[in-house]
């Protein structure tokens, strides 16, 4: 009230009377963020060094070519998205730029840039490594992305243990 003379009786009647509004409000709010999940779908941003193997797993996961694949460091620099269902729940996975400190120009980096907005705004991230490349390590921006919930997935360590194999 602008007044201030009002009764002691009057607020706490007001105030009771405004609980349950308070209460369901409280729970929509903290309801708000699953809801948008199920309703807009999960996000997933697949993160990794160049040619880890990320755009492989979403034309993988799609079940179409969706991202080029290439040998070459640097080939994704747009972010490709699909959405998916896994069991029963949209998934909408995004396929990034390689994160990487040595970027190859002003369109690579902003590939990068774009990278770690993405990462930053899903819901989940799915660092991919490179198991082939043991010396490979993981950048510090790559780790500072990722937080409890966030899987790991170690990609090409076939090709480690035939390498492996080869000089045996």
């Amino acid at each position: 009230p602008d007044e201030e003379d009002v009764p002691a009786a009057v607020l706490e009647a007001a105030a009771g009377k405004l609980a349950p509004l308070i209460a369901a409000l409280s729970q929509a709010l903290e309801t708000a963020d699953q809801a948008r999940r199920v309703r807009d779908g999960l996000s997933v941003a697949l993160i990794g060094a160049p040619n880890a193997g990320k755009s492989s797993l979403l034309n993988r996961l799609a079940g179409s070519d969706l991202a080029i694949v290439s040998e070459e460091p640097g080939t994704t620099r747009d972010i490709i998205e699909t959405p998916l269902e896994i069991a029963g729940q949209l998934v909408r996975v995004a396929d990034t730029a390689g994160i990487r400190d040595n970027a190859a120009g002003t369109i690579e980096k902003e590939g990068i840039r774009r990278t770690m907005i993405r990462a930053e705004e899903a819901d989940r991230r799915l660092l991919i490594l490179d198991g082939s490349d043991r010396g490979t390590s993981v950048s510090c921006e790559t780790k500072a992305l990722l937080v409890p919930g966030d899987l790991i997935a170690l990609n090409k360590a076939d090709q480690a243990i035939r390498t492996e194999a080869q000089h045996l």
